[in-house]
């Protein structure tokens, strides 16, 4: 059993065609625990990222999924998919905090993930030129395993060397000033599929605007104690053991909770995300 299938903004080029589409693993108690600790022994935000998309993950394009695919997908295409994985997940809505920038109030914002809009791939993609000093250029557009190398490296003169990772010409470095990287920043900027990072909201105290930041990797948050604790009280009032409850898909184990909550006085109270 598998979710329907989607596509990916950008996508993954083999063989001369970009592999779009996608499917999720169906939710359970076993793929939930499974995202909570690959979280946990990643080393890095981008790692988390390649690991849960890998535990997640039941198919890419026409192929297996394996962590170097999903390395080599750009970083919006990862982006979109965590939070593609936040909505299959059931957590596509919710609040988050934000400070007015005028007078420093607090206040709230409902966001619904699967409502964002996402910009698809421009031609091109995943490649991007210029024409500079009668001489043409092409770099790729950043992927995961980028991301993953920016992450261990020290700050020194950092943007060259990512550009030059990210050319095709291996001696191409040492004329990589400003002004080159700025005209390569660009092109691939104009390819590069991208999500949405930032929402306008009025603070309700001043009313004046404010550009509040949405976190793309918002699905990487959730632990896995909640969902051991949902393990515990079905066990110790069912008897059956941890295998047989983590393979429950998420709607019925939230409804073995509430007949759990209904069976010792109380009134379910569980909010259906």
């Amino acid at each position: 059993m598998t979710t329907g299938r989607t596509e990916l903004p950008g996508g993954l080029l083999e063989d001369g065609a970009l592999q779009r589409s996608y499917a999720f693993r169906p939710v359970d108690g076993a793929l939930e625990l499974a995202l909570s600790d690959a979280v946990s022994e990643a080393t890095n935000t981008p790692d988390a990222v390649t690991r849960v998309l890998s535990a997640a993950l039941l198919q890419l394009g026409e192929h297996g999924v394996t962590t170097a695919r999903i390395d080599a997908l750009c970083v919006a295409d990862r982006q979109h998919l965590m939070r593609a994985l936040h909505t299959h997940l059931r957590r596509d809505s919710g609040w988050i905090s934000a400070t007015c920038g005028h007078c420093a109030a607090r206040f709230d914002l409902q966001v619904n993930v699967a409502a964002l809009p996402v910009t698809p791939a421009g031609p091109g993609f995943p490649f991007a030129g210029v024409r500079l000093r009668e001489r043409d250029w092409r770099a790729r557009v950043p992927n995961g395993a980028d991301q993953n190398w920016l992450a261990q490296q020290p700050a020194d003169d950092l943007p060259r060397r990512l550009a030059a990772r990210l050319l095709d010409e291996d001696d191409a470095a040492p004329e990589l000033d400003a002004e080159l990287i700025a005209e390569l920043d660009a092109a691939l900027d104009a390819v590069a599929p991208a999500v949405v990072l930032q929402l306008a909201a009025t603070c309700p105290e001043c009313e004046r605007p404010n550009s509040v930041a949405l976190d793309p990797y918002g699905a990487l948050a959730s632990s896995g104690d909640e969902l051991l604790r949902d393990v515990h009280r079905i066990a110790a009032h069912y008897h059956w053991s941890e295998s047989d409850i983590l393979r429950l898909p998420l709607a019925r184990r939230r409804v073995y909770l509430d007949l759990i909550d209904q069976a010792r006085g109380f009134v379910a109270q569980r909010a259906r995300q």
